[in-house]
């Protein structure tokens, strides 16, 4: 009874596709008018997921919106062919796009209740439906599926089409394409899987979410088994392959980790914002490109491990800190190694305090007042009033900045007042050099943020990213190249076409190599004798503290001839920490991370400039070297072997000027106990670079320029390098003006 009301059921099936078949025939011919044209099929590609890379190929991450990853026809095991094609189409090899034999029998099977409902739909048909129509299930789109699976067995192969099926479908799991589904259950190539893998994967696209081995292991197992027997069924394997398959353990990929699609979140999404900037989102996701980076993969772990490091060492002493960022890039290409934006990236933390971090660097903004004070003819022996000093303001209230430790030591260089971060000697010599002329120094040197024009800029009141601070230094290390931060090296197109090169970055000359090098001299001091000696190397290396008021951040930035490392340790919310100098643990963290970056490369010192030329003050009177004494001069440039060979100024003799100085007192009696005496020497009128730079030149002494000599008005000539030629640099664009405020400015607290 029940056999015999299946077959009269069958019987009706099949009059309602011949009633739906001539149906469609009458209006087929309108359809076909309006059917997309099936040559794009020649052209046609799936989208595939993009790929990035480390600087030594190693894997870093995918972006996708389908995680798909073509694969050919050629790759893929035969048995994953068979176990797909036994069970979605098994006559694929037998009819021209529309199986009516199928049809027939799937509509049998679907009466009596079996597991493995084979559709009306051929794979040629399926693949029609995904490429051309919507999944809306109308008669309509029904008879356009017919008459494009016609279309598309005219075009191409049985291969083409099962390959193009094989990349197309979906596996679930956010796995588009067998290759991606192959990575995403069992963490191998497809062309690795075997038969029991294969008849796994085979039984998912019915059901994606029903069938997956994550959602219902027995229900998949089930699927499987059905895969199996379907396969023995059609002839594609016989009962004890089926049996031996059936009874294998199968190693799924962790599913806590198959939805990871990048590594290295710190340093990978900053990629991802960089490529976002330039390039369309739908090319990224879906263009299956091949994105190398510049990130080295053990000093991103060691960037990493240093900030955590750093943090704990911070709470050991009860500094009260919680994060910390670490960024480390190569000078001489701005190749960015490593990123460490906190101690921990997660899904309720995934601010990165590397690059969207703004805070104030204190003072390790004194470095670009020193670089500007030297482009303007200052030397690092020129001398600066260490004595208070008060400043008139619009509220009418002064401003009376002060030294971290309130005492004031009377006349210093340069040297000694970075080497000890002195507070007074930088707010002194900004005022001198000018801030615009400053804020116009760090720009070029790659300072992106809005610096606010007043004279606590000198205490770094304006907030900088360490990225930024990273980069800016490094042009110092450089010998005043500026690189822009790079990220990327190379990009590729699935065809392989290169659409993004690198390789060979973009420098700029920003700053003369004499006036970089004088600065890298002055910075050695800090970590040597001065406010960083917890940075200190088994190697030449230069930096600069920085601690703001309040102690609500701390930091080292510094460099050596390989790479520019900036350290910020502090708080999310701004609160104080306790006591927390740059020079203590921020310098102990950078200390920690470079020492072990450097292990295995060569002790590298900086390059010193070679000149052919030096800078002299000639006195206007007499057209020789000027003496302090002089009151009209002129800073030129000339040949070194004639600088030597030329004279003193004999109307303005040196001697009365020394002894005119040996008979002043100092304005301010409170000096540190271990400050140096200057020494004066007879040649007080030569820029240092003679003494600092030049070979051969150790019998003649130069003295520093006296603080009653002012820079002249215009700047001196740059000295030319003639190594390599740089690029132009792009005129700086600083950030819209903001309102100056007219409250009291910060002090800025350094040890």
């Amino acid at each position: 009874m029940l056999r015999a009301a299946s077959a009269f059921l069958f019987l009706v099936a099949i009059f309602l596709i011949g009633v739906i078949f001539f149906t469609g025939v009458v209006s087929a011919g309108l359809m076909s008018r309006n059917l997309p044209d099936a040559d794009y099929l020649y052209s046609y590609r799936p989208g595939e997921a993009s790929k990035i890379y480390a600087n030594d190929g190693s894997w870093l991450g995918t972006l996708y919106k389908e995680n798909r990853e073509w694969v050919n026809i050629k790759d893929i095991p035969k048995s994953l062919q068979d176990a797909i094609i036994a069970t979605e189409d098994s006559r694929f090899y037998y009819h021209h796009g529309i199986d009516w034999r199928g049809i027939a029998r799937a509509l049998k099977a679907d009466f009596e209740k079996k597991d493995i409902k084979q559709g009306a739909s051929t794979i040629t048909q399926q693949l029609a439906r995904n490429i051309f129509l919507s999944p809306r299930r109308t008669i309509e789109r029904k008879i356009r599926e017919i008459l494009l699976a016609f279309e598309i067995e005219k075009r191409l192969s049985k291969k083409e089409i099962l390959e193009l099926y094989l990349n197309q479908i979906y596996f679930g799991s956010g796995a588009y394409g067998i290759q991606a589904a192959a990575r995403t259950y069992f963490n191998k190539d497809v062309s690795k899987l075997d038969l029991a893998e294969s008849s796994m994967l085979a039984g998912l696209p019915a059901a994606p979410s029903v069938y997956s081995p994550y959602e219902d292991p027995k229900l998949a197992k089930k699927r499987q088994i059905l895969v199996l027997n379907r396969m023995v069924e059609v002839g594609s394997i016989t009962k004890e392959e089926a049996n031996k398959a059936r009874d294998e353990e199968l190693l799924f990929k962790s599913r806590k980790t198959q939805f990871q699609s990048l590594t290295n979140p710190y340093f990978t999404t900053y990629v991802l914002h960089d490529l976002l900037s330039r390039y369309d989102e739908d090319l990224l996701y879906r263009g299956g490109l091949e994105i190398y980076t510049t990130m080295d993969p053990k000093l991103q772990k060691l960037a990493e491990e240093s900030v955590k490091w750093g943090v704990k060492e911070g709470n050991k002493i009860g500094l009260g800190c919680n994060q910390a960022a670490l960024v480390s890039l190569e000078p001489g290409t701005g190749y960015i190694r490593a990123m460490a934006g906190g101690v921990d990236f997660s899904i309720s933390d995934q601010f990165n305090r590397a690059w969207q971090a703004k805070r104030q660097p204190g003072s390790a903004f004194k470095v670009f007042v020193y670089t500007t004070a030297l482009l303007q003819g200052y030397l690092p022996d020129s001398l600066i009033e260490d004595s208070p000093v008060s400043y008139p303001q619009a509220s009418g209230v002064a401003w009376c900045p002060k030294n971290s430790d309130g005492r004031f030591w009377g006349t210093i260089t340069f040297r000694r007042a970075l080497q000890f971060s002195r507070n007074l000697c930088a707010i002194r010599l900004l005022d001198r050099v000018g801030i615009e002329n400053t804020v116009k120094t760090a720009y070029n040197m790659g300072v992106k943020s809005y610096l606010e024009p007043n004279l606590s800029l000198a205490l770094g009141s304006s907030v900088l990213s360490p990225l930024e601070m990273a980069s800016a230094f490094g042009v110092i290390a450089n010998g005043g190249i500026r690189a822009e931060p790079v990220c990327v090296k190379l990009i590729k197109d699935p065809s392989g076409r290169v659409i993004e090169d690198n390789r060979k970055p973009k420098r700029y000359e920003v700053l003369p190599h004499t006036v970089a090098y004088m600065m890298i001299d002055m910075m050695k001091d800090v970590i040597n004798a001065g406010t960083g000696t917890r940075a200190k190397l088994d190697r030449p290396a230069a930096g600069k503290t920085g601690t703001t008021d309040d102690y609500r951040d701390a930091w080292f930035i510094g460099f050596t001839p390989q790479y520019s490392t900036a350290v910020w340790l502090g708080n999310d919310n701004y609160s104080k920490m306790d006591r927390a100098y740059g020079g203590d643990v921020p310098a102990m963290t950078w200390q920690y991370f470079m020492s072990r970056a450097h292990k295995g490369l060569e002790k590298k010192d900086f390059q010193p400039p070679e000149l052919k030329f030096v800078q002299v003050r000639i006195c206007n009177d007499s057209k020789k070297r000027a003496t302090s004494r002089c009151p009209n001069t002129t800073l030129v440039t000339m040949k070194s072997s004639d600088a030597k060979k030329l004279g003193f100024c004999p109307e303005h003799p040196e001697i009365e000027a020394k002894k005119e100085t040996e008979t002043k007192k100092p304005e301010n009696e409170t000096v540190a106990p271990d400050k140096e005496k200057t020494e004066t020497s007879p040649d007080p009128g030569t820029v240092q670079l003679e003494n600092m730079l030049m070979e051969g030149d150790s019998e003649e002494k130069t003295s520093p320029v006296p603080e009653t000599v002012q820079p002249p008005e215009q700047k001196p000539e740059t000295i030319k390098l003639e190594t390599e030629e740089f690029s132009k640099p792009p005129a700086p664009e600083p950030p819209a003006a903001k309102p100056s405020k007219p409250e009291q400015p910060k002090v800025i607290k350094e040890p």
